[in-house]
């Protein structure tokens, strides 16, 4: 009587569940390493490029987005506030002044000489006047800047002429302000404003000297009377800054091309990319957040199995079984990648999963093993998406299984699901037809593949972990 060789059950040591988790957890890494981290360049400005470089994933050209905020910046028009108080306080300073001269002039009146004085006396006796009333001009005026010759020239005007003075200056400096803008910063406004000044009392009858006494008097009063408005010019700042779009080099778009000399700005973006050698902090934040993204990933695996599946959890095999086949999906999704990406087996785990624990079981793991996935085939969203679509309908077809060759005819029926689904898909990523058929095609090859490689590899794992699958009992209670 012939008898058939098998493999003998491996008895596993019973393990503490946190040292398989932390191996299967290093070991996904160090496989998902291989595609995240990548290559160093060693570059300096000015050398000429031996190859392209291509980004590997989206990156801000922060110097290009900087000049472009830059150039945006130089048409921003400052925002000035008006001043009403400018004229105010110009119109009051003017009055004042003329009150204040006829106050000195009333309060000093000319000297009235006796018949007694001579010439000299009585003009010693004025000058003296005249020199009380300038000092106390001078000291009390709040224009403060005419000259001596200007005080004198006021305080030597009778009450008419001061009137006649003063309301022709204001009239002058009503219609300046009312039609002349003055803004801060801008002198040539000023210059302008003089001009007016000087246009209007020239067109006056006055005499030479007090027609510079009146335009001195209006220069000194001529005043910005629109200043900037800090708050809102930076405001409006803020919001071009906001507004511009960031130049972004998307994934795979060729950052430096090949006999190209290097500038400033690209070594820049190799730096916020990590892919300079000199820089290890990117490097060492990358490998980081790597490993606690897979160590999440497998957390929550365990915790489900841990608070849905006590019986599994329970048994040692079976959790180390799980652990396997996790690895063995980066395993053979980091392989085919080499060939195509759409060439990943998708559904093998998902089968061995459904056949060797359980339906629910296989779609918890698989949409979780989805995101190792999508590390690998750098977060393509077709692909993501289809290994998403596996994870799921691999339990659903494979319920009516009865005999290991229906795992062959449901990896069919779920290669023409990925045709179908890839290229619906492809109709809304791509215009290019002949790219969407192959690729339809690819996935569809993939399930086939799949499904070989789960026959193949299932006898091994039920006789190293002595799993008795529905299966494996119907094969048995088959006489044939």
């Amino acid at each position: 009587m012939g008898h058939k060789k098998r493999l003998s059950r491996i008895r596993f040591p019973r393990i503490k569940p946190y040292i398989t988790f932390i191996i299967t957890t290093l070991i996904v890494y160090l496989i998902l390493s291989t595609v995240v981290v990548s290559k160093k360049y060693n570059l300096q400005v000015g050398e000429i490029a031996k190859f392209d470089i291509k980004a590997p994933r989206d990156v801000e050209d922060k110097v290009a987005t900087q000049k472009s905020i830059e150039e945006e910046l130089k048409h921003v028009q400052e925002t000035y506030t008006y001043d009403a108080n400018i004229r105010k306080g110009a119109l009051d300073n003017i009055n004042k002044l003329f009150e204040l001269v006829k106050k000195i002039n009333s309060e000093n009146p000319p000297y009235n000489p006796s018949s007694e004085d001579d010439n000299e006396k009585i003009k010693s006796e004025q000058e003296k006047i005249n020199g009380i009333k300038l000092k106390k001009l001078k000291e009390e005026s709040v224009i403060k800047n005419l000259s001596t010759e200007n005080y004198g020239l006021l305080l030597s005007l009778n009450e008419t002429g001061l009137n006649s003075l003063n309301e022709e200056i204001v009239d002058c400096m009503n219609n300046l302000y009312d039609t002349t803008p003055i803004y801060e910063n801008k002198p040539q406004d000023i210059v302008s404003a003089q001009g007016y000044i000087t246009a209007f009392f020239n067109n006056t009858s006055y005499a030479k000297n007090v027609k510079d006494l009146a335009m001195a008097i209006g220069y000194s009063q001529t005043k910005a009377t629109y200043f900037v408005d800090h708050e809102k010019t930076e405001e409006a700042r803020q919001n071009i800054t906001k507004n511009v779009t960031p130049v972004i080099y998307k994934k795979d778009q060729t950052i430096i091309a090949e006999g190209q000399p290097i500038t400033e700005s690209q070594i820049e973006l190799l730096n916020d990319l990590g892919l300079l050698g000199n820089d290890k902090s990117t490097g060492i934040y990358m490998n980081l957040v790597l490993l606690l993204v897979v160590a999440g990933v497998l957390g929550l695996q365990w915790r489900y199995i841990k608070e849905k599946r006590r019986d599994i959890y329970e048994d040692n095999s079976k959790v180390i079984l799980i652990n396997l086949l996790t690895v063995l999906t980066v395993v053979l999704a980091r392989i085919s990648i080499l060939i195509s990406p759409y060439v990943i087996p998708f559904a093998c785990i998902s089968i061995l999963l459904s056949v060797l624990i359980d339906s629910k079981t296989s779609v918890t793991i698989g949409i979780l093993n989805v995101i190792f996935i999508s590390f690998i085939v750098k977060f393509s969203v077709d692909l993501t998406l289809i290994a998403m679509v596996n994870a799921v309908i691999v339990p659903m077809v494979l319920k009516r299984v009865q005999q290991r060759n229906d795992i062959l005819y449901s990896s069919l029926l779920i290669g023409a699901i990925n045709v179908v689904f890839t290229g619906a898909m492809g109709y809304f990523l791509s215009t290019n037809v002949t790219s969407i058929i192959n690729k339809a095609m690819l996935t569809g090859i993939s399930a086939i593949v799949s499904g070989i490689l789960a026959i193949g590899i299932l006898p091994v794992l039920e006789n190293i972990f002595d799993v008795l699958t529905n299966i494996k009992l119907l094969e048995l209670a088959n006489p044939n």
